[in-house]
This record gives C-alpha cells, structure tokens and sequence, in this order.
C-alpha cells in the first residue's frame, strides 16, 4: 500500500510539473528564431502624371505602370508578437511620362530598375489577439519599416540614391513546422526625384503584391508566450 501511494504521489508529482509548463511541445510552445525566404511577383509605380484623382492629364493602367519585384529575406522573430526582418529587393519600373506625347498620343514609357535594401518590424496580429498556437495555419501581420534604394541611370540624367519609409501588411500559411507560404502587400514611399522628375508633391510611390516562401531554423525551445 506504501509502495502505491508513493508512485501515485510521483504519479502526481510528474502531472503537476507537465501542466506548469516543465516540458517542452513543438506546437505548444513559440520558439523563437531565423528564418529565411525569397519572394517574387509584381510593383506598380506611381508618380507625376499618374494620380488619375486629381485635376489635369494623367496616363495609368496595370499595362503602362506595373513591373516585376522579387526579394530575399532573412528575419528574426523575437517572440510570438514582433519579428525583424531584412530585405533585399530587385524591381523593374514602368512609368509612363505625360511630358512627352506622340503624334499618336500615346506616352513615353520609361522602364528602369532599382535594388532596395529595407528593414522591417513584424507585428504578429493573430497571435496578439488570439495567443500563440502552433497548429494554427495562418498568421496575419502588420509591417512597418526603413530602407535605401539605389536607381541606375539607364535612360535618366543620374543614378538616384534615396531613403524608402514602407508599410503594408503579410498573411502566412503554414505547409509544415518549419515552412510557411506567403502573401505580401506593401507601400513605399521614395524621394520625389526617384523618377528623375520632381514636382509640387515631395514623394514617388510604388507598391507591390507577392508570393513567397519562408524557411524556419530549428531552434532552442523556450515556454510558451
């Protein structure tokens, strides 16, 4: 009887650590850590000549201002509500220059290219309403950061090297553990002269929308956030 009353109480003993936390489960528990990924999909640059809301001539379309975007990223999440994340991004520009007009009266397209290096925080807004799950598939997060862009010359006067103030938005889905799919839309606001044409407004803009993949490291566990 001694015998089964000390194995109940380290029966016990066991139970009690385990639901204070004294273990460790991968979908428990947010591990914090690198990740790695690459992007790929489209931008659309506005800028003088393209605000279809405002008074005057204006040229926009998805054929006559969008390009290509792509990036890679690696990040860390410090825990299960903000991250930060580095990002190297290549685009092509489109924009088409209302100053100079055809006889057909079509634009001048202009397409030129930048490489952008930006960092961003992460906010993690499921998990700040809802608390960390690791079986959960998608993660919703808000972004917001910094960065330079570097425009070559091409068809312009100059290169152009300028600041980026950025923001948007990222919907995670998760394949597995250590993979995640993503969708991203964000907004960038460049120097006006980006476009090698400066007016009354101070800022270019351009956003982009992409798909891509995330890798996790395995990491060290810690509890639970």
């Amino acid at each position: 009887m001694k015998k089964f009353i000390v194995v109940l109480l380290i029966l016990l003993t066991t139970f009690a650590a385990r639901a204070q936390g004294g273990y460790t489960c991968t979908t428990c528990f947010f591990h914090p850590g690198w990740y790695v990924g690459g992007n790929l999909g489209t931008n659309l640059f506005m800028a003088e000549g393209n605000f279809f809301l405002g008074s005057g001539p204006y040229a926009f379309s998805l054929g006559q201002n969008a390009g290509l975007y792509e990036g890679f990223q690696f990040g860390y999440n410090f825990d299960s509500y903000m991250g930060l994340r580095v990002m190297q991004s290549n685009l092509i520009h489109r924009w088409p220059d209302i100053r100079e007009q055809s006889s057909n009266g079509s634009y001048r397209q202009y397409t030129f290219f930048s490489d952008n290096l930006t960092a961003d925080f992460m906010f993690n807004l499921t998990n700040m309403a809802y608390g960390f799950d690791g079986l959960r598939k998608f993660n919703f997060y808000l972004l917001a950061g910094i960065g330079a862009t570097f425009r070559a010359k091409q068809d312009f006067q100059a290169y152009f090297i300028g600041g980026i103030l950025r923001g948007g938005a990222q919907l995670n889905y998760k394949l597995r553990e250590d993979l995640d799919l993503t969708l991203m839309a964000d907004g960038n606001l460049v120097d006006d002269n980006f476009n090698n044409f400066a007016s009354g407004f101070p800022y270019d803009l351009y956003g982009t929308l992409s798909v891509g993949i995330i890798y996790h490291f395995e990491s060290k566990k810690f509890a639970g956030f």
